[in-house]
């Protein structure tokens, strides 16, 4: 998952046009680790 996130922040710097979209992904795969985290 912290791949993923990586990625999503990259993509918020080469396209600031649709960083919008990108931060919600990143958020919502910043929660889903700190869920998880917290099962385990």
């Amino acid at each position: 998952m912290p791949n993923w996130i990586c990625f999503y922040r990259q993509q918020m710097e080469r396209y600031p046009a649709q960083a919008g979209p990108y931060a919600e992904d990143v958020k919502a795969l910043e929660a889903l680790r700190a869920e998880l985290h917290g099962r385990y």
